[in-house]
């Protein structure tokens, strides 16, 4: 039985590897740009991202030995946390292709209001006032940080975006679970696996088989692949020692990593009413959810 002390500090350890994990996937969607610019296809290059987590999470299991052969109510999860898997997969990288870095990642991390909307849900708890109040709030910081760009911007990146984030909302939800049965970086193998199958016959399908065109594009994809790998690794851990709700409230710190690399990398400044407009949509989330763990 674990004493207050414990708990308080798993749930800071988890805190830590949330941090990281939004760093590095920030990282490694911040430098798709790069890739495209050096003649990758969106589609190739989530393709290289699921070799890089199958290879990465294959090296985590065989360093915790763990069993390859899952149970049967493992098992059943592998097909659908494939499809929430290509739902990121196919959205995130396309969004950051058709909107700005930061506009993408923003609406990708809405995916903490799906969450707690899941979470209530499942406890079949109506939000209060407060709570609305803030998702309120968070929605009309999303609606400042897009106003000023409405007339440029492309909705397919936007709709890319959240399809991506109910993608990552579900599959936050699925890890606990996952993670009570078995190990999830094996779960992770399989469903990564099937996703560049899946990934590769839509790139031929499609006619998007475009890799980096000099060794400089081929450094960037492994390096962007590389980083998804890791978070891919540290999301799981970052879940277990905390829960669904806490840890999308910390991985908002992806928004702002894409956000200054956005900057620094391709130029892409917003305006001050628009960073504003970033600060209380994350600062809206992470009100939203403080309410809602339990540390």
């Amino acid at each position: 039985m674990e004493t207050g002390h414990s708990t308080v500090g798993r749930h800071k350890f988890g805190i830590f590897l949330c941090l990281l994990t939004g760093i590095f996937f920030g990282l490694s969607i911040t430098l798709a740009k790069l890739a495209y610019a050096n003649g990758m296809s969106p589609t190739t290059f989530a393709s290289m991202r699921a070799i890089s987590a199958v290879v990465v999470c294959s090296a985590m299991v065989f360093f915790f030995k763990s069993p390859w052969r899952l149970p049967k109510s493992a098992s059943s999860e592998v097909i659908p946390v494939t499809v929430l898997f290509l739902m990121v997969a196919f959205g995130y990288p396309l969004a950051m292709k058709y909107v700005p870095a930061s506009i993408a990642s923003l609406t990708f991390y809405l995916f903490p209001l799906i969450v707690l909307a899941i979470g209530s849900i499942k406890e079949r708890h109506f939000p209060g006032v407060r709570r609305i109040s803030i998702y309120l709030a968070a929605f009309a910081g999303l609606g400042i940080v897009l106003a000023p760009s409405v007339e440029d911007l492309q909705w397919q990146g936007i709709l890319a975006g959240v399809v991506a984030a109910f993608g990552a909302a579900f599959y936050l939800t699925k890890v606990p679970k996952i993670m009570a049965e078995t190990n999830g970086m094996v779960v992770n193998v399989y469903a990564s696996a099937i996703n560049i199958v899946v990934l590769l016959g839509a790139a031929w399908m499609l006619d998007e088989f475009q890799f980096p065109s000099d060794l400089k594009g081929w450094l960037i994809a492994l390096l962007a692949g590389g980083f998804y790998g890791i978070a891919m690794v540290l999301v799981v851990f970052a879940i277990k020692y905390t829960n669904p709700t806490l840890a999308s409230v910390f991985l908002n710190l992806e928004p702002l990593v894409v956000a200054i690399l956005a900057a620094i990398l391709f130029a892409e400044f917003l305006s001050p009413v628009q960073y504003a407009g970033m600060v209380v949509v994350i600062g809206a989330l992470m009100f939203a959810s403080r309410r809602a763990v339990k540390v």
